[in-house]
């Protein structure tokens, strides 16, 4: 749960801020073999029923952290840098190591079980509905009180939903039940496995996990070194910043952070947002009701994927626009031959999405603001010692809100009545990937002709995104006071503006 420090965002944030000072001081890779001592130190466990075994999970950490795979099962002596040669940062670049996908650590995995339905506090009603409407005589009574039997049980939940004390609880997987994309399921031995084929890297399986078997690969050490090696790095952040690195920390601190953590120059991802809302209102307008019947946003990576799998043929109704982030890079890339890109943002599906062929040569590489904060530990950085103050640019209010859930839609709706005062809107915004998966289900049976279709994977859009530090409804506060505080209010004006400034 964001917000909440638990011992497994600690042990993330530690592996985070090893990786980072590494890079930062020049350290040889042979170097990483002492982090997992560093961290789980002494001879007693802290979180499971062994010390090396909490070891061994750090050491997959680690290595995931530097981008790379999990430890070849064939090799029995396999350590925290088997396969990695001192030349890690060339050979990501030149191969492209990183897959940006979700990887689950069969050490840390309790292989909990899938489903099952339990009575704790029966009231002996005398209506008995769980044992009446149960298909399968699983309910029975035994002293007094209801009980399941868990070999003729099916799972069905439907004593579950008629117990009116609610005394029967439903005990699923975290990472099963958080999955929208049907993509977590569990290999030989019980423990959780992901299909990649379904995964849309939205990440909200690792959020849920309570035991950290769940994790991502990082840029953060490639990052660093790239930053040794050029003068044209460029930090292109998303807007669901505010606020995820203290409540008081404005827009220009985190800016200069970002300087002095080797970025040379500093974008806000909302400016290619307003570009997007204004060619995507400009689409709609134009085509949905004449040659299209509705059309789907295309700013979350989640969203997108989940929806092409569920439309099949009908997936030429997502819209064709880049997302802000890939929009930015292209803008960025016209203007500087020389610029390498850095995406940081709250979502961990943009590292899916860097890897699309026609993403890769525009954005290098992608960091969540929890890899940033590992780095801003490393560095020692100190926001008190750079000024509050900040210089506005030329975003919107609704570019800022592509964050939120439903900003992108409004955005959109906006920008099209100053194009079509005349011309009804009709929009749908969703969260989560079930309720996604649903509003494309009905837009493929012909029930949302008409309609602009906003998904957002992760709960309350890109605020809930697994790459978050701080608690949903404080980010949602936060960033729309940061998006109140731009002097221009829709996307069309800054476009506006742009032009005329060009």
């Amino acid at each position: 749960m964001r917000g909440l420090y638990t011992p497994i965002t600690q042990i993330r944030r530690e592996v985070f801020i090893s990786v980072a000072r590494a890079a930062y001081e020049n350290l040889p890779i042979e170097s990483f073999e002492d982090v997992p001592y560093e961290i789980i130190q002494g001879e007693v466990p802290q979180y499971r029923d062994s010390v090396y075994k909490e070891r061994a999970i750090v050491t997959e950490r680690i290595r995931l952290a530097l981008g790379q795979g999990l430890r070849p099962a064939e090799i029995p002596t396999a350590t925290v840098t088997t396969g990695i040669t001192a030349d890690l940062f060339i050979v990501f670049l030149d191969k492209r190591k990183e897959d940006g996908k979700l990887y689950v650590i069969p050490a840390a995995c309790d292989a909990c079980e899938e489903k099952s339905y339990f009575v704790t506090s029966c009231h002996n009603c005398i209506a008995h509905t769980c044992m009446n409407i149960c298909p399968v005589g699983a309910m029975g009574y035994k002293n007094n009180r209801a009980e399941i039997d868990q070999d003729l049980c099916i799972k069905c939940g439907k004593c579950y939903n008629a117990c009116k004390y609610h005394a029967i609880i439903k005990n699923e997987r975290p990472c099963i039940a958080a999955c929208g994309s049907n993509a977590m399921i569990k290999d030989s031995l019980n423990r959780g496995f992901i299909n990649h084929d379904k995964c849309v890297t939205c990440g909200q399986c690792m959020v849920n996990c309570p035991f950290g078997a769940i994790v991502d690969k990082s840029q953060i050490y490639q990052v660093i070194k790239r930053s040794q090696k050029t003068d044209h790095l460029y930090a292109i952040i998303a807007p669901a910043f505010a606020g995820q690195f203290g409540d008081d920390i404005t827009a220009n601190q985190v800016f200069c952070a970002l300087k002095d953590l080797g970025f040379d120059y500093v974008v806000e991802v909302a400016e290619a947002a307003d570009t997007v809302a204004v060619n995507e209102a400009k689409h709609y307008l134009e085509h949905v009701g004449e040659d299209q019947p509705y059309l789907c946003t295309s700013c979350c990576p989640g969203w997108v994927a989940l929806a092409k799998d569920i439309l099949k043929e009908d997936a030429l109704n997502i819209s064709s626009e880049l997302s802000p982030m890939a929009e930015l890079a292209t803008q960025i890339k016209a203007k500087d031959a020389e610029a390498v890109v850095c995406f940081i943002g709250p979502c961990t599906a943009k590292k899916r999405e860097q890897q699309y062929p026609n993403i890769r040569p525009l954005v290098d590489y992608v960091l969540t603001y929890e890899e940033l904060m590992g780095m801003i530990i490393a560095k020692d950085i100190d926001f008190e010692s750079y000024d509050k103050g900040f210089e506005a640019a030329d975003v919107s209010r609704d570019g800022r809100g592509f964050a939120i859930k439903s900003g992108v839609a409004k955005a959109v709706e906006r920008t099209c009545k100053q194009l079509n005062p005349d011309k009804p809107i009709m929009l749908e915004a969703t969260d989560g990937l079930q309720n996604c998966r649903t509003m494309a289900l009905m837009a493929k049976a012909g029930k949302k002709n008409g309609f602009l279709l906003e998904g957002m994977a992760c709960p309350g859009g890109c605020i809930g995104g697994a790459g978050t530090v701080i608690a949903q409804n404080k980010a949602a506060t936060l960033v729309d006071k940061f998006a109140n505080q731009a002097e221009l209010k829709t996307s069309y004006d800054a476009i506006q503006k742009k032009n005329q400034k060009a």
